[in-house]
């Protein structure tokens, strides 16, 4: 990682914190300090895309995450199907992997909840 002062840390540490207060949670979790990572560090990354006008790029997670929201918003609902989902993604280039770790990634740190034996996700 390249977070190597105080101040950064102490970010991440308040994120964690923060993230750890939105799932109702006492104790911050692993999952909550890599969310916060990863908010760090595309929050730093934004900075050099604004340069480059026209271009963002994402982690597959997060480019995933947007199908997903842009889907929901979409049909106007907060149930998906996965498959659809899954579609979607290939269509965009990524893998099947990458779409499980994205599924688990924000299911654990509940963003979403899987339902009907993991067939469709609920964006909470």
């Amino acid at each position: 990682y390249f977070f190597t002062t105080a101040r950064p840390l102490l970010s991440i540490l308040r994120l964690s914190q923060a993230l750890a207060r939105l799932r109702f949670a006492q104790e911050v979790a692993s999952a909550d300090v890599d969310e916060a990572i990863r908010l760090m560090y595309e929050s730093k990354r934004s900075l050099f895309d604004e340069a480059v006008p026209g271009q963002r790029s994402y982690d597959p997670s997060s480019s995933i995450f947007d199908i997903a929201r842009n889907l929901a918003a979409a049909s106007d609902t907060q149930v998906l199907r996965v498959s659809e989902l899954e579609t979607r993604a290939v269509m965009k280039g990524f893998t099947a992997k990458q779409l499980r770790d994205c599924i688990q990634t924000y299911a654990d740190l509940n963003i979403w909840q899987l339902e009907d034996s993991d067939q469709q996700l609920r964006i909470v």
